[in-house]
């Protein structure tokens, strides 16, 4: 149960998407989670190599793209990505990829992975997910501006579509979801063919539009490659429109090279070139292995190059119009840029050539991806969109002052004027200067702070059942690069355990000073209900509500990406709102228990939640919502009395624990629940449809075990040393524990039958253990009593427990 998380990726065929999501596994699995990244046999072979660190937990799981299509010969043989064939053999394409539909299916029905993460292309992974339980979350490879101008669910298919995207026009100015200003659209004479082949059925026999849509309704997020710090406004109307979750997981940048450590002769020759060239004086042209470029258009690229005077490196793929190499380029063409200019044909080592220090401009097409790998070395950008998202990202990135787009004439057509203009403005003329101190000034750091560790607040309630898991996710989280904010008081702090030494950067512990009551209220030195009665408890939620001021003080300064909160802190839903920051509920209680109440806090119709809310009875009795999910939760009649005060009555804070408890949900984005989905898988499931909100198992955040001599090392206090010699001298597992934790108030007469009754019960020895528990209750010999408020235990004799049944001691 306390295994590594695994999730499925799913990417489309093309090397713009397959690489993101490889890189999206990278990252998933040096944050402990298993990824199986599925993929054809040729794909697969063209990836990166696994981290030797990551084997482990990265599986490149193969699968033979069926060759029927090639009888037909509609598909050209070991064509297993959208590279290896022209624009028009793509729907072909996606006819062989979809009958990969049933092996994955069978994969995923034998692995039962936690999630699925999928690209677009498969929609009909959101039927496998279905009938397998398994959530779904959509991983968009594009940015979060193109993907909310093209993808509003209410204008994909059917009458919105005809309605508000009915024909090319509309593609050509901002959407009227829009409430800002922006100049995202296409151009005229890339709308025609954008609208085609995204709207349109092609032989795959369903449109792009259609496979988005079921994509996004199947979905219980969305994940993008981008930071809200690059496209703000747009990720705020992503949520709007989509009415999901939209997560970014940052810019997943490549690693930059260390060095040049190329072995090919002729690139050893194109580096030292590089090497004899002043810095930041070299245009790197660069269209990629996917763009396909007319004759005319690299015949007016080369012009222009040679026109502009400046010195460049041009890697070009071989046209599939060229009979050879040389054939693609102007006539005479490399006589006249000889020593100023170099072009290199097939496989380039591209990272390492943007990261010379000769390099000073790209001229690309400004596809996600290569906008990403460009922006971080600080180039001047020339962009030239060509398909798909391309010409949104430029817009955004001519606006944003951060690129020169080459003009072109209505048809779409340029010449070697408009070339040579766009590329002198970006390089070396005194108009392109606000550009280029920007993008070398400026950028780099802006894109490193962009793609930094992704930082969430913890804001948990002041009881250690509630605080110690708190501290353990952050922990985990800290483990995984997330760095962690995490809230309490002075006095809660200095009794959380040690934060280990290597997460020290990463796991920030702020203490904020709890407001003082008067001391008949809430005596002195009490942060913590374990230092006060029961009964005033309702006082310490009054001291904890006063911390809402300093909270939103830190999280206005801090701007965090997330806040992890407890359902006490019902104000943190307020704090979110006017900061734009989401929430997740952090549970840490069972999900079984979650399911039980949630019915409570979500019924469906006012009706239901007077029956349910208000009913001591109704917390007697299993759920009977679903005929599919039986459950024997439910609260005896002597426990539900107390409960239901404790939920219901009105208290010294002013405000219910129900309430509380409703607003945070309401609130949140999605709920974690320290749980595995091998101990109640159901319960997560019903969670999750009752909330209609991702419900993420976090795993049990177990406690590393002790050896027996380090347990002993923790406490010096002699009665301990002789605790665990007592412990030595029985035998194995024959020894109970008893023990109800720090919180726990037993009466008297409790504490009493217990100790009567394992008196009475067992012949063997008992090591018992009461928290609070003061006197000389019991005196057999064949007995232990340690009266203590601490204690650490893990020793090879004890074989049954004795304890509450809070969620944590039984983790």
């Amino acid at each position: 149960m306390a295994r590594d998380l695994h999730v499925v990726m799913i990417p489309w065929s093309a090397f713009g998407h397959f690489i993101p999501f490889f890189q999206l596994s990278v990252a998933l699995a040096k944050s402990g989670i298993k990824a199986s990244f599925i993929s054809t046999h040729a794909n697969i072979r063209r990836l990166p190599k696994v981290p030797s660190n990551l084997k482990n937990l990265i599986d490149l799981v193969a699968f033979q793209l069926p060759a029927a299509l090639d009888e037909q010969q509609l598909l050209p043989e070991g064509s297993e990505a959208t590279v290896d064939i022209p624009p028009e053999k793509i729907q072909f394409l996606k006819i062989a990829y979809d009958l990969l539909r049933h092996p994955i299916k069978q994969f995923i029905s034998d692995q039962r992975p936690d999630w699925i993460l999928a690209d677009v292309i498969p929609h009909w992974v959101a039927e496998i997910a279905q009938d397998h339980q398994i959530p779904l979350i959509h991983f968009s490879v594009f940015s979060a501006s193109a993907y909310s101008f093209l993808c509003n669910p209410s204008c994909l298919t059917g009458d919105g579509q005809k309605r508000m995207r009915s024909c090319p026009e509309t593609l050509t100015s901002p959407p009227e979801w829009y409430d800002f200003p922006s100049s995202l659209a296409y151009p005229g004479f890339l709308a025609t063919g954008m609208h085609e082949g995204f709207y349109k059925r092609n032989a795959s026999g369903i449109a792009d539009a259609e496979r988005v849509s079921k994509i996004i309704q199947a979905s219980k997020a969305l994940v993008f490659r981008s930071c809200p710090e690059y496209e703000p406004e747009y990720f705020k109307v992503l949520e709007k429109i989509i009415g999901k979750p939209i997560i970014p997981v940052g810019l997943l940048l490549p690693e930059k090279p260390e060095g040049t450590k190329i072995t090919d002769k002729s690139w050893i020759k194109v580096f030292e070139w590089l090497d004899e060239q002043s810095p930041k004086s070299v245009l790197f042209v660069g269209f990629g292995s996917e763009c396909k470029l007319s004759k005319e258009q690299v015949h007016e690229i080369a012009n222009g190059l040679e026109l502009s005077g400046l010195p460049f490196l041009w890697a070009l793929r071989k046209p599939d119009w060229a009979p050879n190499d040389l054939d693609a380029l102007p006539p005479g063409f490399n006589e006249h840029i000889h020593g100023r200019g170099v072009v290199c044909f097939g496989w380039a080592p591209q990272m390492e050539i943007l990261g010379h220090s000769s390099i000073g401009g790209s001229l690309f097409h400004s596809g996600w991806g290569s906008i990403i790998e460009t922006l971080q070395f600080g180039h001047c950008l020339v962009v030239l969109p060509l398909v798909i998202d391309q010409p949104l990202n430029a817009r955004l990135l001519v606006e944003k002052g951060l690129a020169v787009e080459i003009e072109r004439n209505e048809d779409g057509s340029f010449n070697k004027e408009d070339v040579a203009k766009a590329l002198r403005l970006a390089m070396v003329s005194e108009e392109g200067e606000s550009v280029r101190v920007l993008v070398v000034c400026l950028i780099p750091a802006y894109i490193t702070s962009m793609a930094r560790n992704l930082h969430v607040v913890m804001l948990p309630w002041f009881a250690f059942g509630h605080l110690v898991p708190f501290f353990q996710l952050s922990v985990a989280l800290a483990k995984a690069g997330v760095r962690v904010s995490f809230i309490s008081t002075p006095r809660n702090i200095q009794r959380l355990p040690q934060v280990p030494q290597p997460l020290a950067t990463s796991l920030e512990l702020v203490a904020i000073p709890l407001p003082a009551l008067d001391k008949q209220l809430l005596p002195e030195g009490a942060e913590a209900t374990v230092d006060i009665p029961m009964e005033k408890i309702q006082y310490l939620k009054f001291a904890y509500d006063l911390l809402r001021h300093p909270v939103k003080l830190f999280v206005s300064d801090q701007r965090p990406d997330w806040i992890f909160t407890d359902v006490i802190s019902y104000w943190v839903a307020e704090i979110s709102q006017e900061h734009q920051i989401p929430v997740i509920n952090f549970s840490v209680f069972s999900a079984s228990s979650y399911a039980f109440f949630l019915p409570k806090y979500f019924p469906d119709s006012d009706a239901q939640e007077e029956a349910t809310r208000l009913s001591l009875e109704s917390l007697t009795k299993p759920s009977e919502e679903d005929e599919d999910f039986s459950s024997s939760v439910a609260y005896k009649s002597f426990e539900a009395a107390s409960t239901y005060e404790d939920l219901y009555a009105q208290n010294a804070s002013g405000i219910t624990d129900n309430e509380r408890v409703l607003r945070i949900l309401q609130a949140s984005k999605a709920m974690a629940i320290r749980t595995c989905p091998e101990y109640e898988g159901e319960s997560l499931n019903k969670c999750q449809e009752i909330t209609g909100k991702p419900v993420i198992p976090v795993g049990l955040l177990l406690p590393e075990k002790l050896p027996a001599e380090e347990g002993r090392r923790i406490s010096t206090d002699q009665s301990w040393v002789e605790n665990f010699e007592w412990l030595d001298a029985q035998k194995p597992k024959s020894v109970v524990f008893v023990g109800f934790g720090s919180e726990c108030k037993l009466s008297k007469e409790q504490v009493q039958e217990i100790a009567n009754g394992l008196e009475r019960r067992f012949a063997r020895s008992c090591l018992h253990w009461l928290g609070t528990a003061t006197g000389n209750i019991i005196t057999s010999v064949n007995w232990r009593l340690v009266v203590s408020r601490w204690m650490g235990f893990d020793h090879r004799n004890a074989a049954v427990w004795t304890l509450s049944c809070g969620f944590t001691a039984h983790s």
